[in-house]
């Protein structure tokens, strides 16, 4: 897909169509062409189960400080999708499709209340790529093919969602609270853009970090860079005895406010665990050493380039 097509989904998939060995005879034009007219429909109808090409780039880069995407956080099977919604890119998330959770949202801050019709969406190209870009309504019932690309509705019914005796609902990684108009608002509901989150974190402490403290962190900031992240766990929800969705072990959040030189001024971060309503401010050194950990890579958000002092916060983590 054309960058400039606004494409939700960059493509991966190396497909071997014949292997010769040396002083094979190798099939003339006729033969070659009658061969690719078989192989490529076949290709086509497989492409939407194929991985997201790593070491690519997101094409909506303006939610990234510089245009930078994170590194060192992709998953094995990941999906890079810009989230379009009524003709238009509102955000950035980094898909895992075998977790069936983002991994992060990336945003600009553009805070403004305001109410909307809920509705949950997901995104058809995560069922084929062939399918239009822009994010849908979830059905009531969604297919076969809906459910084995990403989660669904069904998955965070309340009786699905209880994990250990601990209640978990939809957690926004890019919340509602942080955009300005309505169309911004109503993106955020994407599946792709929800993990499962302790119900009393969601509704607690992570509410009041999301609002109160992100609101005065960004006062005087030209623009703010958000991104919004997990640490993929080891439980799982469970739909009709089906391993479904992963629950995350933490979430985070790291912001980049700048200037208008496009000059970051300050960092703010934090993070929880995601089965206790406890939220700890966290630097943006030992944010990325946490998640190094976490990934096994060399991580770095906004391309190394936000003030924040270094601590030791991630040892309690």
């Amino acid at each position: 897909m054309s960058k400039t097509a606004l494409s939700t989904l960059e493509p991966h998939e190396s497909f071997t169509l014949c292997n010769h060995k040396h002083g094979d005879k190798v099939p003339d034009r006729t033969v070659t062409m009658m061969l690719l007219m078989l192989v490529i429909p076949w290709i086509s109808t497989m492409w939407g189960n194929c991985e997201v090409m790593k070491g690519k780039k997101f094409t909506c880069t303006q939610f990234f400080h510089k245009g930078e995407e994170p590194s060192g956080l992709e998953p094995n099977r990941s999906a890079r999708i810009c989230q379009t919604h009524e003709g238009k890119v509102h955000f950035a998330t980094m898909y895992d499709r075998e977790k069936r959770i983002p991994i992060y949202s990336a945003y600009k801050y553009n805070r403004k209340d305001g109410k909307f019709n809920r509705s949950y969406y997901y995104e058809p190209q995560l069922v084929d790529l062939k399918n239009g870009k822009k994010m849908m309504k979830m059905p009531e019932n969604a297919t076969k093919e809906v459910k084995e690309s990403q989660a669904v509705s069904e998955d965070y019914k309340k009786e699905n969602m209880n994990i250990f005796s601990k209640q978990y609902n939809r957690g926004h990684l890019n919340p509602i609270i942080h955009h300005n108009d309505i169309h911004s608002k109503e993106a955020t509901c994407t599946l792709t853009n929800i993990v499962p989150q302790l119900q009393d974190l969601n509704g607690g402490q992570w509410t009041k970090y999301e609002g109160i403290e992100m609101q005065n962190f960004t006062k005087g900031c030209k623009k703010t860079y958000v991104i919004v992240g997990v640490i993929t766990g080891n439980n799982y929800t469970y739909t009709n005895n089906e391993k479904r969705v992963n629950v995350p072990s933490h979430i985070w959040t790291a912001a980049c406010c700048v200037n208008e030189k496009g000059t970051s001024e300050k960092f703010f971060g934090y993070i929880a665990k995601n089965n206790k309503n406890e939220v700890k401010n966290i630097s943006l050194v030992d944010l990325q050493y946490l998640l190094k950990t976490a990934f096994g890579s060399d991580v770095t958000l906004f391309n190394g380039d936000c003030k924040g002092n270094r601590n030791t916060l991630f040892q309690n983590f």
